[in-house]
């Protein structure tokens, strides 16, 4: 109810000007791509990944991660194609996810063997089956009812994905949340950085997973979201 008021409130202030439209453009692939290092153990700053958005070479870090950033951007215009041809979340399109972040390999790096994340004390399904459980899960997860709630669905598919870990490692953490994200915006939101440390999201992904419930980790979503939009109304409202 609150995040839906925050939008009523924001929605109120359009047309936007050109600067917010600018700002919230760039303030999403900040969000999107500093999470994503954070959360994969990077030092880099979000002042860091905002300079190098904004077109800077920094001094002291990794070309990898400055690839990383710009792997984000195209992961972005990958999400406007799919969401402008109202396309659902299906094996095809988390595989063209996971492609970019990989840096454009033709094929996904798929998972072999059995693994033990011990950062989440869970075993991951035996590689066998990922693609049988891969499908299955994301069909499952397209059609159920959320009540309309973005967040809760952006859960669901981030944790489920972590427990199916199709992908090689950093691979199938990163089109997790590339997968939460996507949902999120296709939900009539937008990307977000968990306001977590690294230790908490991985206690809320690891509960989630193990207990069958998302909602902790979907509650930690829907505070950053918040967040983000009464910042974007301010904003507008001093604009």
């Amino acid at each position: 109810m609150e995040i839906i008021s925050a939008r009523q409130r924001l929605s109120a202030r359009a047309p936007y000007t050109a600067a917010l439209k600018a700002f919230k453009q760039n303030l999403d692939l900040v969000d999107a791509a500093y999470a994503d290092l954070r959360l994969n153990g990077s030092r880099l700053t979000r002042e860091g990944v905002t300079r190098i958005v904004n077109g800077e070479m920094l001094g002291g870090v990794p070309i990898r991660e400055h690839r990383l950033i710009g792997l984000h951007r195209e992961l972005f215009t990958a999400y406007d194609r799919a969401l402008g041809m109202q396309m659902s979340l299906d094996t095809r399109l988390l595989n063209e996810f996971v492609g970019l972040l990989a840096d454009h390999r033709e094929k996904p790096p798929v998972r072999t063997g059995v693994k033990m994340l011990y950062h989440l004390d869970i075993v991951t399904v035996d590689a066998s089956s990922i693609g049988t459980q891969l499908t299955e899960f994301l069909k499952a997860a397209e059609r159920a009812d959320y009540g309309g709630d973005a967040c809760l669905k952006a859960a669901v598919v981030h944790c489920g994905l972590i427990r199916i870990y199709p992908y090689e490692e950093p691979y199938s953490e990163m089109s997790a949340r590339a997968a939460m994200q996507y949902e999120l915006i296709r939900g009539g939101l937008f990307t977000v950085d968990p306001n977590l440390t690294e230790s908490r999201y991985n206690q809320l992904t690891s509960d989630a997973i193990r207990k069958k419930d998302p909602s902790a980790f979907a509650e930690a979503l829907r505070v950053s979201i918040l967040d983000k939009l009464n910042q974007l109304t301010m904003m507008a409202e001093a604009s």
